[in-house]
């Protein structure tokens, strides 16, 4: 890094630092730093690079240690101790391989120096505490809850049968205490679902019992839930899902995966599906090109605009908000990927995001991958996508203004914190190009 370039960027952290108030602590401190022995570490750059200021946005690091006690520590003038957690440690016979997981601040263009300390493994472990927490747990469901809001993913029972599905069936938004339920006792993540050919009716992953396989991780940073199996009607459709609650965000990610084991011939395939009760009078979604202006219509006079121009499989997000009541719910789709395990493309029919109509007057949006058509599709053939689903509150002003709480999510989301190990050969040959 150039001279100018450290001017610019000292500068930048010494303003972020001098707006807080004296001796205040970010929200993710576990207090000043307090040395003793740990003595040994290594150094992380957390780079912002979208020009948005970063409050406690999670960010993930690898790292090889010889043990699994750290502790980690935002280095500076004033140096704090930081909430981490843990997600994964695997000993390779000499050292522990491990993903760790932290709330990272970070000023617009600056980039901030994480330490993560080691070499003390008889040290108590690290305790900490954040709003991020974990209730009704089963097998398979839980609740998760943070300041933003609480997601129930819990087990169910319908007509005398236990359905512990590990999908969410109601959403709460703690900014105005609206709970997001499906009229009827239904899951509201209802997604991927999958009917085949002369089946009376569709399956989802909402009811799908029993999940073979799940594993759960949870702490004060991020709680994980991986399940892998098939739903028990259709065990040629391998089923993968992650979802991931972070401490402090208005958000939680959930990636998905169907990959056919065998062919089958389907009449629907769907992904990205919310089913939600009357909360909402708006839906909105982007225009047809970068810098368009954001398309936004009344649920209840959608279609005149969507009959002629339905929103494409493939677009970037969408949201419903309720322009009375002043707050959002919506996707951020990150990742959309439907080719097959030889990278050829998998079958579609009619692609789209369609808006529907459900029951006791509510509504949900859903990704249509086979919309309604008998198709043959392929062994091998995938469908993989990840998505984050954003609680956000209402600006004033047209729907650009309106939406700009989730419209910065999204530039978050898809241009994260950049973290580089110093010492790395990556660091290093950036280092060589500066000083040419």
């Amino acid at each position: 890094m150039g001279s100018m370039n450290r001017a610019v960027v000292a500068c930048l952290l010494f303003s972020f630092l001098a707006t807080r108030p004296v001796g205040a602590q970010l929200r993710e401190s576990a207090g000043p730093w307090k040395a003793g022995g740990w003595k040994q570490y290594i150094t992380f750059e957390v780079q912002e690079t979208a020009g948005i200021d970063r409050q406690q946005e999670p960010v993930e690091v690898g790292v090889r240690l010889p043990d699994r006690n750290i502790r980690l520590v935002r280095w500076g003038d004033a140096p704090e101790e930081i909430v981490s957690q843990v997600v994964e440690a695997q000993f390779d016979g000499a050292a522990y391989k491990m993903r760790v997981v932290f709330p990272a601040t970070v000023p617009a263009r600056a980039t901030v120096l994480y330490r993560v300390y080691y070499g003390q493994p008889d040290a108590p472990a690290a305790s900490y505490s954040t709003s991020l927490k974990v209730s009704q747990e089963t097998r398979v469901g839980w609740a998760v809850e943070n300041e933003h809001y609480k997601a129930d993913a819990g087990l169910r029972s319908i007509k005398g049968q236990d359905e512990d599905s590990g999908q969410i069936q109601a959403l709460t938004l703690n900014c105005c205490g609206v709970t997001l339920l499906r009229s009827g006792g239904g899951r509201m993540h209802w997604a991927p679902n999958f009917r085949r050919t002369g089946a009376p009716s569709y399956r989802t992953i909402g009811n799908w019992e029993p999940v073979q396989s799940v594993e759960r991780v949870q702490g004060p940073v991020v709680c994980e839930s991986r399940r892998s199996g098939f739903h028990a009607e259709y065990p040629e459709i391998k089923l993968d899902a992650v979802y991931r609650f972070f401490a402090f965000v208005p958000y939680f990610r959930f990636r998905s995966e169907m990959l056919m084991s065998e062919a089958l011939d389907l009449f629907l395939l769907r992904n990205d599906e919310m089913t939600m009760d009357a909360f909402f009078t708006h839906v909105a979604w982007p225009g047809k090109t970068a810098g368009a202006p954001v398309q936004s219509a009344t649920l209840e006079e959608r279609e005149k605009t969507l009959e002629k121009q339905p929103i494409p499989a493939d677009a970037p997000w969408i949201c419903f908000y309720n322009g009375d009541k002043g707050y959002g719910y919506g996707s951020v789709r990150l990742h959309f990927d439907n080719r097959n395990t030889g990278g050829k493309p998998s079958p579609l029919y009619h692609p789209y995001t369609k808006i529907s109509d459900g029951a006791g007057g509510g509504r949900y949006w859903n990704r249509r991958l086979i919309d309604e058509h008998d198709t043959r599709v392929p062994a091998g053939s995938r469908y993989v996508e990840d998505n984050a689903y954003v609680v956000f509150r209402l600006r004033a002003g047209p729907p650009a203004q309106a939406l700009g709480e989730f419209l910065e999510w999204e530039k978050k989301l898809r241009k994260p914190l950049q973290t580089e190990l110093q010492g790395s050969k990556a660091w290093t040959a950036r280092q060589k190009a500066a000083k040419k």
